[in-house]
């Protein structure tokens, strides 16, 4: 990781504008892919095909005190949703493309975002004007 290339590791302390670091654009030209904000995906956080982890891992936990010195972590019933790609607060191993990380779709932080995308039919310039 060139932290220079990204917004992680509290460099800025913030969220940045999506432009704001040209030398790390991916080589299809997307700004932020690592870094800057923990993308929402619509994928459930559940374990790979072929995974042998435990199925429990990925089932979605609370906290609840048992009184003032203890807790258990609970079983709620809903599912984690899987965030990518790290954050302006991110370590050097949580700040890239491949990193998957989870969290309950309703919780809402400074280093979670979601990116705007379309699927757009580009026209070759040269055949338009053939």
């Amino acid at each position: 990781m060139e932290p220079e290339r990204l917004n992680t590791y509290y460099n800025v302390g913030s969220t940045t504008n999506v432009n704001a670091y040209p030398n790390g654009v991916s080589p299809y030209g997307v700004m932020d892919m690592a870094g800057n904000v923990n993308e929402w995906t619509a994928d459930d956080f559940a374990p790979y095909p072929g995974s042998d982890a435990p199925s429990d891992l990925f089932k979605g936990k609370i906290v609840r005190a048992t009184n003032k010195k203890e807790f258990d972590i609970v079983p709620t019933g809903g599912s984690y949703k899987v965030l990518r790609g790290g954050s302006w607060k991110g370590d050097p191993f949580s700040s890239a493309v491949f990193h998957r990380n989870f969290a309950f779709s309703n919780y809402a932080s400074d280093f979670f975002g979601f990116r705007c995308a379309n699927n757009s039919n580009v026209t070759d310039k040269k055949s338009e004007n053939a």
